[in-house]
């Protein structure tokens, strides 16, 4: 019985000897300085990396690092192998580049202003450990239009539809509005407004926007009147703006539609016709030269001259001008 007493006590004698190491072992790790710790820094991916910008707009490339610790980061352009910025200062004498960080943020962002098409290309954010980490971004600056498909000069007969639509493919991922002019002043749907001493009502003007893999906008007039011929313009917040010219005419008058293509047949055929008629003209004046030559000046001429007639010298040119300065419409000759 002593026996068995004896080996329950050193059972529990053992067991709360490793009961008290176990707690010394935690209190001890507790108490481990946070700088020993082995920290190593890593990228968030969760950033864009597909970067578009507009021509003269500013772009941003922001890179997080997380547990960065007594590291550096460095923005290098993959093309040249160029250091741009390292830390928080520029290594490049082109001043729109610049790093923008706040105090103890993880994010580090490439600023370049004014971007242009041969800022294009790709960039590296890295980061000096052992070895070297880098993440690479695409930055992508294009020359964004707007676009009204058509001719820029629309004839379209009074009460009819006028339809004008604006569309923006290339730009930025955030593409923006698109707002629409009629000559200088915005037009606007929600309100009436006045012009030459003509209200416009809204509920004939519609403007829609639709956003997809482009942007694209749709004025439609209805009914249209006389006064709303102008100068329509299609003005994106992130792009360069087009226009059309809407010439709204008079339903009894609709030859004025082929106005545009008229004037040049107009042209061609008075160009046609005076050439017709200068060769004409040359041709009546060698008929009446070689009249004149056989029945007024040969029967009268001096026997002394030769017979030659190709010696008989005639202008045309001022026969010509006589004809037309003679008072009688017939030549008289004595």
């Amino acid at each position: 019985m002593y026996i068995s007493n004896g080996i329950a006590v050193f059972i529990l004698v053992f067991h709360l000897k490793f009961i008290q190491d176990m707690s010394k072992a935690a209190a001890n790790a507790t108490v481990i300085p946070e700088h020993n710790m082995s920290l190593h820094p890593y990228f968030n991916f969760d950033v864009q990396r597909n970067v578009t910008a507009r021509v003269g707009q500013t772009a941003f490339l922001q890179c997080k690092v997380e547990q960065l610790g007594d590291k550096s980061v460095s923005f290098i352009r993959k093309r040249d192998l160029h250091i741009l910025t390292a830390g928080v200062l520029t290594y490049t004498s082109d001043e729109r580049f610049q790093v923008i960080r706040t105090d103890r943020s993880d994010r580090w962002t490439l600023q370049i202003k004014f971007s242009q098409a041969r800022d294009s290309g790709i960039y590296e954010c890295q980061v000096n450990t052992e070895p070297k980490m880098s993440m690479a971004f695409r930055l992508n600056v294009v020359e964004a239009k707007a676009v009204i498909p058509g001719p820029t000069d629309i004839y379209v007969k009074q009460g009819s539809e006028v339809v004008l639509t604006c569309i923006v493919s290339q730009g930025p991922h955030e593409l923006g509005q698109i707002y629409w002019l009629r000559g200088k002043h915005m037009i606007d749907t929600k309100t009436s407004y006045h012009l030459n001493d003509v209200f416009e009502y809204p509920d004939r003007i519609t403007i829609s926007t639709e956003s997809a893999d482009v942007l694209q906008s749709r004025l439609t007039i209805s009914k249209a009147r006389l006064t709303d011929s102008s100068n329509y313009s299609c003005m994106p917040t992130n792009a360069e703006g087009t226009s059309a010219i809407v010439h709204v005419i008079n339903g009894e008058h609709p030859a004025a539609m082929q106005r545009g293509c008229a004037n040049n047949n107009i042209n061609l055929s008075i160009l046609l016709y005076i050439l017709s008629l200068s060769l004409l003209i040359q041709y009546l004046n060698r008929i009446l030269s070689t009249f004149i030559v056989l029945h007024v000046i040969s029967p009268h001429r001096n026997p002394n001259i030769n017979d030659d007639t190709s010696e008989i010298h005639l202008d045309f040119v001022h026969i010509h001008a006589l004809m037309h300065s003679a008072k009688s419409p017939a030549l008289n000759l004595r």
